[in-house]
Formats: structure tokens, sequence, C-alpha cells
């Protein structure tokens, strides 16, 4: 009964959202060049190398990791400044609302809410979502629970921010798992046996406005969509969250995912040097072609109309301000 009562419920709110239905028939059309492209109005480099964790909070201020997980602003100009020296090293970072968040580095990893001044404002052990193998690759927050990717020991998990309780979900499973070369510039990532890598298990994730929806990948494929009360709710079983995913849109490697605040999600795509998108009408775009975005690593929305990227060029780590159509 509970199943059915979920997905008679999913189908009553889906039936006005086009983009959050089920699947089109042409959800994985070809991706298409737009009618007015995208620019890249501003390349600043930058010393030395970050993470490709860029978010950006309510106030529109732009924030990303060091390499050594130090916290930093970027400008308008694309120059980036350290926040605050004391802070721990962290190794993945994210915003919701105001506050920033962010998990320091292994082999004791916290939780951590920051202000954009740089002060801890919470804290949050987690422990009990950790596997031997571990290695945490991506973090969401929305209301009271944090959603974060595991890419060592492939899961996702949520931490319950009132009550600090977690709990790993779909555990090794297809869908969290590389399985695709990984392509970049057009030519597979070779390992040291010259065989081609995957990129590695999931390592990105994206809620939707609304924290209904949270979509997450592996870096070179494709994107799946599962509905957020199937990893809050306790009363859903381990079979409902497994019939609960969705394979939602096939994709090319990418450096790079965000979703705007109306549903729109941007790609970087490192296979083909470009700049994606597709909204609420599920029509794929191409934005852009560059071949600056072959070395992409990570991409986050600084105002409706700008996009910010990382990417690492022949002479460095640059900051690229894109303007879009």
């Amino acid at each position: 009964m509970k199943q059915l009562s979920f997905r008679l419920t999913c189908t009553l709110m889906l039936t006005g959202a086009l983009m959050f239905a089920a699947p089109s028939a042409f959800a994985d059309r070809p991706w298409q060049n737009a009618p007015s492209p995208a620019s890249i109005i501003s390349d600043t480099p930058i010393s030395g190398a970050i993470q490709g964790s860029l978010t950006t909070n309510s106030s529109g201020k732009i924030f990303l990791l060091s390499t050594q997980g130090a916290l930093m602003s970027v400008g308008s100009d694309g120059k980036v400044s350290p926040v605050k020296d004391s802070l721990p090293a962290l190794a993945l970072l994210t915003s919701e609302q105001d506050s920033l968040w962010g998990i320091t580095n292994a082999p004791t990893p916290e939780l951590l809410q920051i202000s954009d001044s740089g002060e801890i404002l919470q804290h949050f052990p987690l422990k009990t979502l950790l596997d031997v193998k571990s290695h945490l690759s991506a973090l969401q927050v929305h209301a009271d629970h944090a959603f974060i990717a595991d890419e060592g020991a492939p899961a996702l998990s949520v931490l319950d921010l009132k009550t600090g309780i977690g709990h790993r979900f779909l555990g090794y499973d297809p869908s969290v798992t590389g399985r695709r070369p990984f392509i970049r510039a057009g030519a597979p990532i070779l390992g040291p046996d010259h065989l081609p890598k995957t990129g590695g298990n999931v390592q990105m994730l994206v809620l939707d406005s609304k924290g209904q929806w949270l979509f997450y990948q592996p870096p070179a494929g494709p994107l799946y969509r599962i509905d957020t009360s199937l990893l809050t709710d306790p009363d859903f079983s381990p079979v409902e969250q497994l019939d609960g995913i969705v394979e939602w849109r096939d994709t090319p490697s990418l450096g790079g995912l965000v979703l705007s605040s109306d549903n729109h999600f941007f790609m970087l795509d490192v296979a083909n040097e470009a700049l994606l998108s597709f909204g609420s009408d599920r029509i794929p775009l191409k934005l852009l072609t560059d071949p600056r975005f072959a070395g992409s690593v990570g991409i986050t929305i600084a105002d409706a109309k700008t996009l910010v990227a990382a990417a690492n060029e022949s002479d460095g780590m640059h900051i690229l301000r894109i303007a879009l159509p």
C-alpha cells in the first residue's frame, strides 16, 4: 500500500510539471546547437590548483576550494582569495541559502555549516556513514537533510540535520557505479594498463529547488534521478528505493553539473569541449563549444545570465565567466 500511495502521489504532483514527469520519448535526442550561443566573457588565470567544488550562496557570492582544502572566494574579476585561514581543510563544499556546507578531510570527516565569513556554525560527525573504502565525493543540502555521494564505496548517504542520524543507500548499485570510459577531448583516459578508465563512481549530485528530486551520476554518465522522500522517509524499503531510480538522461563525460532554481541543467562536456543545457522543454542544447572546456572541473550559477566555471588550461587553472544567451 505504501508503494502504491507513493506512486499515486508522485503522479498527481507531476501532472503539471513536464520536466519532472517520466522521461519522454525524446529525452535522449542528440544535442543540437542553440539558436543563440553562450559566450565566454572573461578568462582569469589563478595561482595554484583548485578543486571542483564551486558554489554560489543566496547572496550571489561564489566560493571554491583549493587542492589543500582552503575555502576561497571568487571576486567579480575572477580573482580568488582565502576566506579564513583558521578553517579546517575541506574536501567538499556546497551552499544552501546564505550558509556554506563543507566536509572536512579524511580520516575523520565531519560536516560543517559555515557562514560566508568563515565562521563554523554547526558540525556533524559522519562516522556512521563511512565504509572502510569510503571516499566522499559530492554534497548537497536542503532544509533538514544533507545528501552525500561516496565514490570509494559507491553509495548515497543522507544525514538528518535535526537528529544527526544518517544512513547509506544504494550501495554498489549500477546507478552509482562507473561503468563507461571517461572521454576527454575526444579520447578515452587510459590507466597504467593502457586500458580506458571509467573516471570513477558517483561524483555529481544536484537537487531541484524544492528539494524533491536528487539527481546523481558518475562522471561518464548517465544521469539518474530519485525522489528524496525515498531516502529520508524510513518507511520506504530498499526494494521501493531501487524501484524509484530513473535513468534521467544519457550524458557525455562531464567536468561539471549544476541545476538552476528554475530547474534548468547546465553541463560541462569534457568529451566534446562543450557547454550543454536542457530545461523544462527537455530539448538538449549545445550552448557553446570551446577547447577550454576539455579541462573543466566545476561550474556554478552566478546569476540568471552568468555561469562561472573552473578549467585547467595549458598554463594552469582559470576561472571562466560565461554569458548565457
